[in-house]
């Protein structure tokens, strides 16, 4: 039996995969092997510290995953420039509207505070 393909799963503005894949994870995992990405690992919440922490989970692959990411994610992942065995980018940005810059600076905020409203704001947003 050959090795499932290796898939990294990266979230959007929730920070949380477990948030924002939570039923096509367990399904993906029938086919491959799933990396979660979570931003909670991230150094600061700015584009280059997530882009490092979803480069260092690609560099942890043994071969080239395919790289999925969704919103914030989808942004963050286009920047990867390890190789791939394909990259998947749902509802990207291609440029972010006002509400959504000003949504992503009031969410970075509360992030970079330890917010207990982090999660409200996160759950708002998927809603929305």
């Amino acid at each position: 039996m050959s090795a499932k393909p290796t898939l990294v799963l990266v979230p959007g503005l929730s920070g949380r995969s477990s948030w924002d894949f939570p039923f096509i994870a367990p399904m993906l995992r029938r086919r491959f092997e799933v990396t979660e990405v979570d931003f909670d690992a991230a150094a600061a919440p700015d584009p280059d510290s997530l882009l490092a922490t979803v480069d260092s989970a690609v560099a942890r692959c043994a071969t080239p995953p395919v790289l999925v990411g969704y919103s914030l994610g989808a942004t963050v992942a286009a920047r990867v420039r390890r190789p791939l065995a394909s990259l998947v980018l749902v509802a990207g940005w291609w440029r972010p509207s006002p509400k959504l810059v000003t949504f992503t600076n009031s969410w970075m905020t509360l992030r970079a505070e330890g917010s207990a409203a982090l999660d409200e704001v996160s759950a708002l947003a998927l809603y929305s």
